[in-house]
């Protein structure tokens, strides 16, 4: 009885506290990774480097999506195109102040979209991204609500 209540008892209030400041948080990159983490770990040093910088880029798989930018608000099946669906992120134009932002740039040939701060000085920042998958790879994006 000692034992269990001198060594474990520690060890539980680090796991709920843990549970609990993980839970709480709403972009929490790290809780998804770790949620994640057998198809993290899959994944290559390339697409890694780019979930940490909240960054996408076409062909990367939804659970690389997920990981870096979280849950979508909206999600759409494709009833015509199987194995094609799309994620939306942001809320619709509304009275609400926009909670996340999105910006697309080139580097070399490639093109990505990356979630971002509104207050970078970049004239493309949107409020919305939608993101279409067809066999659970991104194929493209949509930016939408461009802010001011």
């Amino acid at each position: 009885m000692f034992l269990l209540r001198h060594l474990l008892r520690p060890i539980l209030i680090s796991i709920i506290s843990g549970i609990l400041f993980c839970g709480c948080s709403t972009d929490n990159i790290d809780a998804r990774k770790q949620e994640k983490w057998l198809q993290y770990s899959a994944l290559s040093y390339e697409v890694r480097n780019l979930i940490e910088q909240r960054t996408i880029c076409q062909g990367m798989n939804s659970d690389a999506v997920y990981i870096a930018f979280g849950e979508p608000d909206e999600e759409f099946n494709d009833q015509e195109l199987k194995g094609t669906f799309r994620w939306v992120y942001g809320e619709a134009l509304s009275a609400k102040k926009p909670k996340m932002f999105f910006k697309e740039y080139k580097k070399g040939d490639r093109v990505y979209l990356q979630r971002c701060n509104k207050k970078e000085k970049n004239q493309n920042i949107y409020s919305r991204a939608e993101i279409i998958f067809s066999r659970d790879r991104v194929f493209q994006w949509q930016l939408l609500d461009k802010q001011r």
